[in-house]
């Protein structure tokens, strides 16, 4: 069961033009990779008004990559480290929904609940198995094609697949 007073936080990068104003420091282990982690408040007009509350500032340079990064967050629970991870985990999960809608042909989720986007997520592969074999039927069906893609489909002479191979695949 989930308590009322418990808010969802986020995690997100921080802008390098960003204007903020450190009110304290925290400790870091500067050999985790860890530079800083502050508590801040944003000083901009919009942003001090959309988001009045601290928040948290924490400056991670990547051992692999050596590349610096700013991540900002309303947790302050967490330990500055396990922050850096969450947004790798993340970045991994924003890569898999990349390569979902690339390979699976997803341009957009029809629905934002669990269950509708492990649906889709399901049915996707299923569509691109059949597709598949309706290529492969439709080759085997007009054997004088050559290229490599649906030309039965968008060609004008297409007398093969009209007369051929709607017999073959209907069988």
């Amino acid at each position: 069961m989930r308590s009322r007073n418990r808010r969802p936080f986020f995690l997100t990068r921080i802008k390098s033009n960003t204007c903020y104003r450190r009110l304290y420091s925290r400790p870091v282990d500067k050999s985790l990779g860890l530079r800083c982690d502050q508590t801040i408040v944003l000083t901009g007009f919009y942003a001090r008004r959309d988001d009045p509350d601290k928040l948290r500032l924490i400056k991670y340079v990547d051992p692999e990559a050596g590349k610096a990064l700013r991540f900002m967050t309303n947790n302050f629970i967490v330990p500055a480290m396990t922050v850096a991870e969450l947004y790798r985990c993340r970045w991994q999960v924003e890569l898999f929904f990349r390569w979902i809608k690339q390979h699976l042909r997803i341009k957009a989720f029809f629905g934002t609940s669990e269950n509708a986007v492990k649906t889709q997520i399901w049915i996707a592969p299923e569509t691109a198995w059949q597709e598949l074999e309706n290529y492969l039927a439709v080759r085997k069906a007009c054997p004088r094609e050559e290229e490599n893609h649906y030309l039965a489909f968008e060609r004008k002479n297409t007398e093969c697949f009209h007369f051929n191979g709607i017999d073959k695949l209907a069988t």
